[in-house]
């Protein structure tokens, strides 16, 4: 028969055994893997062309040069709103808030237009073989790119 002793300290091995084999799983698992958890739109449209190395390089290139003209749009975009709403609180001049909607139409479009040339680029990238990938990929844009979280189960309490 096993002392009081004896028996503790198996049972503390087996449940730091547990502990580090839960930790491991937990620390293992990509981001992505895990519920809840949105995958980049970058990795999903690496995945769903299945680019290859030189691929992932020139298309690194097409998204830095994509974000910085993005951000300086939204930039834009945020001046012309910020300007819009502090005509609340003055004369209200119509002429004034038409042209400033006028811009913000505008500055969207433009983003849209680059949004647009950005996945023809894309395309560009992707070799004969990737084009079903790629078409089928464009079915799914603006669910991907989408800034707005996945659907909640609204019958799951928070």
């Amino acid at each position: 028969m096993m002392s009081k002793t004896k028996l503790l300290t198996v049972l503390v091995v087996i449940l730091v055994v547990i502990n580090v084999i839960t930790l491991s799983f937990f620390i293992s698992k990509k981001p992505h893997d895990r519920p809840g958890v949105r995958k980049m739109p970058r990795e999903i449209v690496i995945d769903k062309l299945n680019f290859d190395a030189e691929q992932i390089a020139k298309y690194e290139l097409l998204i830095k040069e994509h974000s910085q003209a993005i951000s300086k749009l939204d930039n834009q975009m945020n001046a012309f709103k910020n300007n819009l709403y502090k005509e609340l609180s003055q004369s209200n001049s119509s002429e004034q808030n038409d042209a400033l909607f006028l811009e913000i139409a505008t500055t969207q479009a433009t983003i849209e237009k680059l949004h647009f040339n950005h996945f023809l680029a894309i395309k560009k990238l992707c070799k004969p073989e990737q084009m079903d990938d790629y078409n089928n990929l464009t079915t799914e844009l603006s669910r991907i790119f989408s800034r707005q979280p996945p659907p909640q189960d609204l019958n799951r309490a928070p």
